[in-house]
């Protein structure tokens, strides 16, 4: 930024979405999100925050941004999937930057037997555990079957068509697949070792 010539601007993409934004979850909302069971918790995680998520708000107006500004490159929140959809769709090259563990960032594109992320397994499993493990990105899968999710999922893919975003840049890995460098602000040595993408 200190190397820029000219004015330095702030553009607004709008309010927040409170159903992705953990300080405007009510007490009932936060305790679901955040109990013991990991799958309970996953599963209303992503009741709350899937559909809201698809909904293309942030993608119009960025886009508006975009064609104005015509940027050279776009820093992507790991969160902000609207971002790297446009980045997808219009060609722009783009860096992805996330608080996250590398196997997040990169899920499902981990080695066999690897803990899924979220699953709360650690490395070295008991055979329930592994069991437990191949389960459970399947019954992540299933949560694309629920009603609300279905529904959201069609209202995307139709909206996604009127904004001329290709249907590669909605697939879950496109954020990570497409970025030309992918950051993963997290601390060393928490993460078990693991092959990583060339980006």
């Amino acid at each position: 930024v200190e190397a820029i010539r000219g004015t330095v601007e702030f553009a607004s993409l709008g309010e927040e979405i409170p159903e992705l934004s953990p300080t405007s979850w009510d007490d009932d909302t936060y305790r679901e999100i955040t109990q013991r069971s990991t799958w309970k918790a996953l599963r209303a995680t992503a009741l709350h925050t899937l559909e809201p998520s698809l909904r293309l708000d942030k993608d119009v107006r960025l886009d508006e941004i975009v064609r104005r500004v015509e940027p050279a490159l776009l820093v992507v929140d790991k969160v902000s999937a609207y971002a790297a959809r446009l980045a997808i769709a219009r060609g722009i090259p783009y860096v992805v930057a996330g608080p996250f563990l590398p196997s997040n960032m990169i899920y499902p594109k981990v080695p066999k037997g690897f803990p899924a992320p979220n699953s709360g397994l650690g490395r070295h499993m008991t055979r329930a555990q592994r069991l437990a493990n191949r389960l459970f990105p399947l019954r992540t899968a299933g949560l694309l079957r629920h009603p609300r999710i279905v529904a959201a999922l069609l209202r995307f893919v139709r909206a996604r068509r009127r904004l001329g975003v290709p249907a590669r840049a909605g697939r879950p890995t496109a954020v990570t697949d497409h970025a030309h460098l992918v950051l993963c602000h997290t601390l060393p040595g928490v993460h078990y070792p693991m092959p990583l993408p060339d980006n």
